[in-house]
């Protein structure tokens, strides 16, 4: 065996000689020209088994030849040893304890115990009330907005109120410069931080939030979200700010002011109410006939949100027909945010101006075109579908939704904004741009094009269109510069980034519709 192994090595050892050889000498050439073709591989044929490879089991983070001697682990190893490592400590967190038979979390703790732990605990994040103060004396009165957002600590959201609403009692004065009040509710506060599940606002934190709005006559913008309320704290939440603030106030969004159906009548003491936003199942049949009085409302939003767990029933159809009759200037918008995959809760015979889907998991279906063009054909406006898309969806024309949305611009006549997120053909852009003729947004991602005229040929085409189509779809720039002639103006693709950026101006009258009169 050690001799066919230094033959081996010896026969190797002279062709590299052989070689090297040629390539110094010209007189070798034809001896290198042998050689090379003898060395050249081939694959015809699978390589023969020359080698008895034997499967030896080797400790893993151990070689064979020195126990102390670490293997190196790979990339790949080390994420998935950490990865079990991180699911085995989840699962002991979750798992009860074996002995005592009960859950080892925190907030199970006896009050005793909890109150000893926490005397040894620092709080950095606790808001000082020194300073606030300090603050409000000297720039109170210059400003014009307040935002409550989610955040970790809801402590100190209510410990903020408290402290303006004393500073506004000490001293006998009133915030009216503030113009913008806003307050969302951390809903998935237990979800992100593992705290004890919590349901909506109310009670003291529902009243600290009602005796800061009477400190702010001069609201025009109010913005209650998610808060949730039940019984007695839904009916009287707006109580306060409708005695303080019912003829500055032009924007109130109410979303989910209520966790049960519950028609909040206290929007009609608004009389200057321009922009109304809340929850479907806020929405009854004598809200509706009420604000048929508010003259100068003009927009109404309709939105459902991930937090929306009500079941709502929709208005009469007899009343929104009244409705038209009683405010024709009145326009309708319904809404879907968030990350959840729910139809749009549609309203028969209201004057809905737009649809839009602010959600990544809605899909654009046949049935979902067909309810809009029955329901709003000569009403809808706006049909958007915003986010970048969060499903796979084939690129076979059958089963994208190329069809779908030339249906909705044929027969919806006054649709000026279309937002697509969906994969199209360069040739549906096209006849988007082309069949719709009051088409002015045109909102469409780059990245969902796809370089093809995949439509069969209709018999209305003529030859000549159907070259125009042809030519026009091969490129991105061709499809860019027709659609530009077609609009009359630079009519460019969106990144996903730009997509996701860019705004729908829902309040925007686009349709004249009469003189407007000033406050």
């Amino acid at each position: 065996m050690a001799s066919d192994v230094s033959s081996n090595r010896f026969s190797m050892r002279s062709i590299r000689s052989s070689l090297a050889a040629s390539i110094a000498n010209p007189r070798y050439g034809n001896q290198r020209k042998s050689l090379t073709e003898e060395l050249t591989t081939g694959f015809n044929q699978a390589p023969k088994r020359t080698l008895n490879i034997q499967d030896v089991k080797i400790r893993s983070g151990y070689s064979t030849t020195n126990g102390l001697s670490k293997i190196k682990e790979t990339n790949k190893e080390r994420k998935r040893r950490k990865w079990k490592e991180m699911q085995a400590r989840k699962i002991e967190d979750r798992e009860p304890s074996r002995q005592s038979g009960r859950r080892v979390s925190w907030q199970y703790l006896p009050d005793l115990i909890i109150e000893h732990i926490f005397q040894y605990l620092t709080f950095r994040a606790v808001l000082d009330h020194m300073k606030v103060s300090r603050c409000l004396n000297a720039i109170g009165f210059k400003l014009r907005s307040l935002s409550f957002l989610p955040t970790y600590n809801l402590h100190n959201i209510v410990e903020f109120q408290v402290v303006i609403k004393r500073f506004c009692m000490i001293n006998n004065i009133k915030l009216p410069n503030i113009e913008h009040f806003s307050y969302v509710f951390p809903c998935d506060f237990a979800r992100k931080h593992n705290e004890v599940e919590i349901y909506g606002t109310g009670g003291q934190i529902l009243q600290n939030m009602k005796d800061l709005l009477e400190c702010l006559p001069g609201l025009r913008d109010l913005e209650l979200k998610d808060l949730q309320l039940q019984g007695e704290d839904a009916e009287h939440a707006l109580d306060e700010v409708s005695s303080v603030c019912s003829h500055s106030i032009r924007t109130l969004k109410i979303v989910n002011l209520s966790r049960h159906p519950f028609s909040v009548l206290t929007v009609s003491t608004f009389f200057n109410l321009r922009v109304l936003v809340l929850a479907p199942h806020n929405l009854g049949d004598d809200l509706v006939e009420s604000l048929g009085d508010l003259k100068k409302l003009r927009n109404l939003h309709i939105v459902t949100n991930a937090y929306t767990e009500a079941i709502p029933t929709p208005v009469d159809y007899r009343i929104w027909k009244q409705m038209r009759k009683k405010h024709p200037r009145l326009r309708v918008h319904l809404i879907n945010e968030g990350k959840f995959d729910r139809e749009i809760v549609m309203q028969t015979l209201a004057p809905v101006r737009s649809i839009v889907y602010d959600t990544p998991f809605t899909r654009c279906t046949q049935a979902s075109v067909n309810l809009v063009v029955e329901m709003y054909k000569t009403d809808i406006e706006v049909y958007c579908h915003k986010r970048l898309p969060r499903f796979s969806r084939s690129r076979s024309f059958h089963d994208r939704a190329d069809s779908c949305y030339m249906y909705l611009v044929r027969q919806c006549p006054y649709i000026h904004t279309l937002m697509i997120r969906e994969r199209l053909s360069s040739s549906t852009v096209l006849l988007l741009a082309y069949t719709g003729k009051n088409l002015r947004y045109l909102h469409i991602r780059r990245n969902a094009i796809i370089l093809k005229c995949d439509w069969p040929r209709s018999p209305e085409w003529s030859d000549e269109f159907y070259s125009w189509l042809k030519c026009a779809s091969r490129s991105y720039d061709a499809m860019e510069k027709e659609v530009s002639q077609i609009l009359g103006f630079r009519w460019y693709l969106l990144t996903d980034k730009q997509f996701k950026l860019t705004p729908i101006n829902l309040n925007y009258q686009h349709y004249y519709e009469g003189f407007e009169e000033g406050d």
